[in-house]
């Protein structure tokens, strides 16, 4: 990285400009060859990025023969972390999701991989950029083929991709978590509003011992209190109000 450009005088001479040193990495068919598995990736069968295609996010570009894409999927141990790198000819971008701490962590692949949580940042950022008509004509473009490639080569040699299935999640629909992430949150803010302390309440009658005459009461066991009541010692019990659980717990271990 440089920081500076070009700086010319006040009558336009260039007084100094950056020079970058090119280095070429991979030669043009090299570099067809890779972007051919990238977007395999999003065409055939049992590509793992294929969903970016879909009428939600990119499809109707790509399926009108305007835009060329690819992309690659990656989730890391126990589903902490998620990511999806998506390219095109123009542009290049990548999401992630995870947690602050790696012991944040989705409970299964279903809900957690990559293709489920990080490509649709970067499938709704394309159809963002694709749906603007001053952004689209800039960024809708397809791989030159270079000299000496025969794209149907490489249909050719095309494999069926073997892949282990995914066990699937016991969520009905896995997406109804995060469907229904801030309504929760909603309620559980108010909830906590409504349940502040407001001072002790009496207990029924169910919860307090009726004394026998003047006979003081026997041990009430672990978890009760005494109370005073003219010479007479009646257990209290204590009550604890239980957690409440959101639905969204859930989703996560």
């Amino acid at each position: 990285p440089y920081t500076i450009e070009k700086i010319e005088d006040s009558d336009g001479k260039v007084v100094y400009e950056h020079h970058r040193d090119v280095h070429t990495v991979l030669n043009p068919q090299e570099a067809y060859y890779m972007q051919a598995l990238l977007n395999a990736s999003v065409s055939d069968a049992g590509g793992t990025s294929q969903s970016l295609v879909s009428p939600s996010y990119i499809g109707q570009w790509y399926w009108n023969k305007s835009l060329d894409v690819g992309g690659k999927t990656g989730t890391s141990n126990s589903h902490a972390d998620a990511w999806f790198v998506g390219v095109t000819p123009k542009l290049v971008g990548g999401a992630w999701v995870g947690g602050e701490y790696r012991q944040i962590h989705f409970r299964s692949g279903a809900l957690g991989q990559g293709s489920r949580t990080a490509l649709p940042i970067f499938g709704l950022f394309m159809r963002k950029v694709l749906s603007d008509r001053t952004l689209a004509p800039k960024y809708l473009a397809k791989y030159p083929v270079p000299e000496g490639i025969n794209p149907a080569d490489i249909a050719q040699h095309d494999e069926p991709v073997q892949r282990h299935e995914e066990p699937k999640d016991s969520l009905v629909d896995p997406d109804a978590p995060y469907k229904n992430l801030e309504e929760n949150a909603n309620q559980e803010s108010n909830s906590d509003r409504s349940t502040e302390p407001s001072g002790d309440k009496p207990h029924s009658s169910q919860d307090v011992a009726e004394p026998s005459g003047n006979t003081p009461q026997q041990s009430a066991g672990p978890g009760t209190t005494h109370q005073e009541n003219q010479g007479n010692k009646t257990p209290k019990q204590k009550t604890k109000a239980a957690p409440k659980r959101n639905k969204s717990d859930d989703v996560f271990n």
